[in-house]
């Protein structure tokens, strides 16, 4: 995934990372199949937007839901 800030700012972190905040004009990439633990804006009042690039294969999930640590869920 790639992304780019068109406004605002966002918090993301993957897992077993810290989190980092991207702001307007800052780009990132996010390796595939690595899990968001967190994703969102900073702001509670001011909007944030993104562009973003997903690329998969044709009929690829783009979202997975995470696995609970409790594997009987």
């Amino acid at each position: 995934m790639f992304a780019y800030v068109l406004e605002g700012a966002v918090v993301s972190q993957l897992e077993g990372e810290k989190p980092v905040i991207y702001s307007k004009g800052q780009s990132w990439y996010e390796s595939p199949k690595k899990p968001h633990v967190v994703s969102k804006n900073v702001s509670n009042t001011a909007p944030a937007r993104l562009l973003v690039f997903l690329l998969s294969q044709e009929g690829e999930a783009l979202v997975l839901p995470m696995k609970s640590p409790d594997s009987t869920k």
